[in-house]
C-alpha cells in the first residue's frame, strides 16, 4: 500500500538549545519523500546558523517574528506533502508516533486531523505521562467528549506502532 507523505512543520523562536532534540526525533521518523519545514520566527539566538548545518529533508524558512500561530501558517503554506504534522521546537516525538498517525489517517480518510497524548518533563526530572487530559482541562473522559475508543491495531492492522493506543473519533468542538 502506498503511504501518504508528510510535511513536518516546526515553528521556532530563540530555541537553538532545544531545537536539535526536536529535529532528531522528527528525522528518526520521516520516510523518503517526507519533508521537515522549520519556520524560524525571527530568532536572534543562532537558530539560522544551526539550521544551516542540516540538509535534506530539513528546509528552513525565515520570517519576521509574528508568533507561533503565524509560523505554523507559514509552514502550512510551504508544505508540499498531503499530510501536515506539527512538532513544536521544544518537544520531541515518541518513537513510532508519526508512523502511527500516518497509518491512522491513511486508513481513515474521513478523519481530518488527529492528536495524541503527551508527556511533560518537570524541572525536578520527573516525567508526567498521559498529560493531555490535564492540559485539556475537561474532566470528561475522551469516550464522552468524542466517542468510545477503539484499539489502533483494530483500525489499521496489528503491525502499527503503539497498537494498543485508544483512538477516539468525533467532533471535538
Amino acid at each position: 500500500m502506498p503511504t501518504l507523505a508528510v510535511s513536518v512543520v516546526v515553528p521556532t523562536f530563540n530555541r537553538v538549545d532545544v531545537l536539535p532534540r526536536a529535529l532528531a526525533s522528527a528525522l528518526e521518523q520521516v520516510r523518503p519523500g517526507d519533508e521537515i519545514i522549520v519556520v524560524d520566527d525571527g530568532s536572534t539566538d543562532g537558530t539560522a546558523a544551526l539550521l544551516a548545518t542540516y540538509g535534506a529533508p530539513v528546509r528552513a524558512v525565515f520570517t519576521p517574528n509574528a508568533g507561533a500561530g503565524a509560523a505554523r501558517n507559514v509552514g502550512i503554506a510551504e508544505a508540499r506533502r498531503p499530510l501536515v504534522a506539527f512538532l513544536d521546537s521544544d518537544d520531541e516525538w515518541m518513537p513510532g508516533s508519526l508512523e502511527a498517525r500516518r497509518r491512522l489517517l491513511e486508513a481513515r480518510p474521513d478523519v481530518l486531523y488527529c492528536f495524541s497524548a503527551f508527556a511533560i518533563s518537570l524541572p525536578d526530572g520527573r516525567t508526567l505521562r498521559r498529560y493531555l487530559p490535564h492540559w485539556h482541562a475537561d474532566p470528561r473522559p475522551w469516550s464522552e467528549i468524542l466517542a468510545p475508543g477503539a484499539r489502533l491495531a483494530a483500525l489499521v492492522g496489528p503491525d502499527v506502532p503503539h497498537p494498543d493506543a485508544q483512538v477516539h473519533s468525533g467532533d471535538l468542538y
